[in-house]
C-alpha cells in the first residue's frame, strides 16, 4: 500500500474529483488547508484543497510529505496558454517548471534560477506522468509559475518566449520545488482554460466550469488502476 498525495487549488478543481471518489474516511485542516483521506484500490490518497498561490501550494506539498509520508505528489488544475499552439480544453502535462518571478540575475543567475542550482528548472517525474497519462494522447510541456494572474496577451507571449514555455499556473513552482528537494516523485496535469488571446478571467471563468470533470476522470482512472 502506497501514499498518494494530490494537491487541487481550487473549489472548482476539487469538486469534480470529490465527486467520484465519494466520501473521506478523515477530514482534517493545517495550516488553513484541508486535507480529506481516502483508501482507494488499496491505497491512501489524501487530497489538499490549498487555495491559489505558491505558498499554499508549497505548505500543502510539505505538509503532505512530511505529516501524512506521501510517497508520490499529484495535480491538476487550470492554466493559461502561452502561445497559440494549444487551444481551449487542451489537456498538457507538466514536462518541468520555471518560477518564472524568481529573480536573481544581479547576481549572475539566470532568470528563474535559485541559488543553489545549477538551471532554472524543476523536473516532473517521467515515468509517473507516463502511467497516469496511459494509452492517452497527452503532451508534455513547460510551465512557467508564479504569484500572479496573467491577464495580458502581451505578458504571455513574452513569458512564453523568455522562458520557452507553453503555460502558466499560480502553484506548480510551489509543488515542484518541495518535491525536487524531498526527492519525492510528482507529476501534474493541466486543463488550457485560457488562450494567449482575449480576456483571461472571463474565459477562465466560463471554461473552468465546462472542463474541470476532465482532468478529474484521468486521476481518478490512475487512482483505480495503480
Amino acid at each position: 500500500m502506497s501514499k498518494i498525495g494530490i494537491i487541487i487549488a481550487m473549489n472548482k478543481e476539487f469538486d469534480s474529483l470529490s465527486a467520484l471518489v465519494g466520501e473521506p474516511l478523515l477530514k482534517e485542516q493545517f495550516a488553513g488547508i484541508d486535507f480529506s483521506s481516502y483508501s482507494i484500490n488499496n491505497h491512501t490518497v489524501i487530497l489538499a484543497r490549498c487555495g491559489i498561490g505558491e505558498i499554499y501550494a508549497s505548505t500543502a506539498a510539505t505538509l503532505l510529505i512530511y505529516l501524512y509520508g506521501a510517497e508520490e505528489l499529484l495535480n491538476y488544475g487550470f492554466v493559461g496558454a502561452l502561445s497559440d499552439k494549444y487551444k481551449i480544453f487542451d489537456i498538457l502535462a507538466v514536462k518541468d517548471v520555471v518560477h518564472y518571478d524568481m529573480d536573481l540575475t544581479a547576481f549572475g543567475n539566470k532568470p528563474g534560477q535559485y541559488d543553489d542550482r545549477d538551471d532554472e528548472l524543476w523536473q516532473a517525474d517521467e515515468a509517473l506522468t507516463s502511467r497516469i497519462i496511459g494509452s492517452r494522447t497527452i503532451t508534455a510541456e513547460r510551465i512557467a509559475s508564479a504569484d500572479k494572474f496573467v491577464r495580458l496577451t502581451e505578458a504571455k507571449l513574452t513569458i512564453g518566449k523568455m522562458f520557452s514555455a507553453e503555460m502558466c499556473d499560480m502553484e506548480s513552482a510551489g509543488i515542484a520545488i518541495i518535491a525536487n528537494r524531498s526527492k519525492i516523485p510528482f507529476a501534474s496535469l493541466k486543463l488550457i482554460v485560457d488562450g494567449v488571446d482575449g480576456d483571461s478571467h472571463a474565459a477562465f471563468e466560463v471554461n473552468a466550469k465546462k472542463g474541470a470533470s476532465a482532468l478529474a476522470e484521468i486521476l481518478f482512472d490512475y487512482l483505480s488502476l495503480v
